[in-house]
């Protein structure tokens, strides 16, 4: 995985991944915000065969009710 972005509903934000995400690896994202946005689009992106970022379709999340995201290609699940 090489990108991982968040829309609260004001446009994209900047990657929160610094360094590419092999398989099987982890990351952590804290979500603070004072406006108490809960619903937040998620949208992954992986490494092409040919460097480029290719995009997963957004994904729509309560992420105050969220605990872990889990994502796998073209799949993402929470809980």
């Amino acid at each position: 995985m090489v990108g991982f972005y968040t829309n609260d509903g004001n446009g994209w934000s900047w990657n929160w991944l610094s360094e590419e995400l092999a398989p099987d690896q982890a990351a952590t994202a804290e979500f603070a915000d004072d406006t108490g946005t809960c619903d937040q689009i998620l949208h992954v992106g992986w490494l092409g065969e040919d460097g480029s970022e290719i995009l997963d379709d957004p994904i729509s999340i309560d992420i105050c009710q969220t605990s872990n995201v889990y994502v796998s290609d073209n799949d993402i699940y929470y809980d």
